[in-house]
């Protein structure tokens, strides 16, 4: 028996119990409460600050901003940035009709305490920290290191306790997660690669690339020479495993450590690690919180305030205004990620526009310069999530039926195996193979998800939407968070009208019909271009 039948028999209950919701299409009460949380008055200061910083760059560039898009639009960028899928029909349902002030910061409030987001946002940070390889096994456990991320966001762990415990911590990568940051990077020889680590440590943390200087001085910025590389990497020397796990010893380091500017910064206590992190977060440090700023902006945008992410200014060049400032709204709000992303989500340059009337030359500038939204196509998994919920009327989280949620697993991880995956380049401009698009438009994942099963929406919207126009509608919701206008609901419209011929024929006829119509629709919306951009 296959899968999916497994899955129909299983939730055949479920399936009767919320017949009705979904027949009127308004979701539970007990499920969605309406978000409360409004935006406090210091977080208000912040987004005020970074507005103004935005304003004045945008007039030294003689950009003019694109207008504010939609709520939904917004919504949607929410949900693809925090919980990689588009908010579900029942959503965004709940949405319209939350009719209070804020409703889309209470709404993000409510989103940055889901596990969805917690998860999600753990292997975004996990991509950067570690790559995408999987280490050895027996001393590296990926897994383990995307839960205590997700558990660190879940309870708003500030972003420098976090790297001080990365970077500082020992003891077994099962009973002390943190520490697969280390043994990421150990060899076959069975010792921990330093210079790997430094090179990890100054992009993640420092948002510089410093991998060229590990063999010679940086060829294209004569700053950072090859004793900075060195220096960084001795911090590292003296680092091994052992039955008790990751330990340091650093009698037997070989090598002087030495940070690459600023060394009053660090502190003369503890061990190499330790004073290593010590002057990482340090307040003054402000590569870490520009670092950080310009990554997190990059996760919600899909493109960082500066390109690349992990080769920001020398400290001694200009850096944008937005950055700067983002960065110290960051210090200022407790170095809480949760509370950078309020500010950014809030932000005017969050909400503006994807789109413009102006010549394509100024088009290329103002985005250039985040006067339009960033148009970027959707990674691996957000198009799986989108595919995957697009194809529900009900939100697929936590609380969703265990084998909705295998079948998500499976489905995410066959498509990603075969679509490819960008790693910790994600932030990186890439292109589409011809192997990927057909993928879309014909792999198994869309076949399924199109199909008018009784438990996928489109066979849900076929059964209880009273008409067709509704119908229509309510797929182009799911699948791009809007309403269709007037030519597209017309076409479409056209597309369920059965021919003259035909038109007096038995109601299964035109329920066959109905149902095929429903197909096409759900496969035209899913392999649109607007489906697997960011908007």
């Amino acid at each position: 028996m296959k899968l999916s039948q497994l899955v129909v028999i299983a939730s055949i209950p479920l399936l009767l119990v919320g017949v009705l919701r979904y027949a009127a299409f308004v979701p539970s009460p007990a499920r969605f409460e309406p978000p409360q949380q409004l935006l406090p008055d210091q977080l208000s200061s912040g987004v005020r600050n970074v507005d103004q910083a935005f304003a004045e760059y945008w007039g030294q560039q003689n950009c003019q901003p694109a207008t504010r898009t939609s709520d939904l639009q917004v919504l949607r960028r929410l949900f693809f940035a925090l919980i990689g899928s588009p908010p579900s029909l029942e959503e965004i349902r709940q949405f319209e009709s939350d009719t209070a002030p804020q409703r889309l910061d209470r709404w993000a409030a409510q989103l940055l305490e889901d596990t969805r987001f917690a998860y999600y946002f753990a292997d975004r940070l996990a991509r950067c920290l570690t790559g995408v390889e999987q280490g050895q096994l027996i001393v590296f456990r990926r897994d383990r290191l995307r839960d205590w991320l997700a558990r660190q966001l879940l309870d708003d762990t500030p972003w420098p306790v976090m790297v001080r415990s990365l970077i500082a911590a020992d003891g077994l990568w099962t009973d002390n997660p943190a520490v697969n940051y280390i043994t990421v990077a150990r060899t076959d020889e069975e010792i921990i690669d330093t210079n790997k680590l430094a090179a990890r440590t100054a992009r993640v943390f420092l948002g510089q690339r410093m991998d060229c200087a590990q063999c010679h001085d940086h060829p294209f910025d004569e700053r950072w020479k090859q004793r900075d590389f060195e220096g960084l990497a001795a911090y590292f020397d003296g680092v091994g495993l052992a039955l008790t796990g990751v330990t340091d010893d650093d009698q037997q380091a070989k090598t002087s450590a030495s940070v690459p500017f600023d060394p009053h910064w660090g502190s003369q206590t503890g061990t190499r690690r330790q004073q290593l992190a010590e002057w990482l977060v340090h307040p003054d440090n402000v590569r870490f919180e520009r670092a950080i700023a310009n990554r997190i902006w990059g996760l919600m945008t899909g493109r960082p305030l500066v390109t690349p992410v992990d080769d920001l200014p020398h400290p001694d060049q200009p850096v944008p205004q937005p950055l700067v400032t983002l960065g110290k709204e960051f210090r200022r709000h407790g170095s809480s990620l949760r509370n950078l992303i309020r500010i950014i989500i809030s932000s005017k340059a969050f909400q503006v526009s994807s789109e413009s009337d102006a010549p394509q030359e100024q088009v290329l500038h103002l985005a250039e310069h985040k006067a339009l939204f960033p148009l970027t196509r959707l990674r691996p998994e957000q198009v799986v999530g989108a595919i995957f919920q697009s194809s529900l009327i009900a939100t697929a989280d936590q609380d969703s039926h265990p084998l909705i949620r295998f079948r998500r697993l499976i489905a995410e991880t066959e498509f990603i195996r075969e679509f490819g995956d960008a790693g910790e380049d994600e932030l990186s401009e890439q292109g589409v193979t011809v192997s990927q698009t057909l993928l879309r438009m014909n792999g198994k994942l869309t076949t399924e998800s199109t199909s008018t099963e009784m438990l996928n929406g489109p066979g849900q919207l076929v059964s209880f939407c009273p008409d067709n126009e509704s119908l229509i509608r309510n797929a182009f919701l799911m699948c791009l968070t809007r309403q269709p206008d007037t030519r597209e609901l017309d076409l479409f419209l056209q597309q369920y009208q059965l021919p003259s011929q035909e038109s007096d024929t038995a109601d299964d006829l035109q329920k066959k019909h109905r149902t095929e119509a429903t197909e096409d629709l759900f496969w035209a919306l899913m392999n649109s271009p607007e489906f697997i951009w960011n908007h």
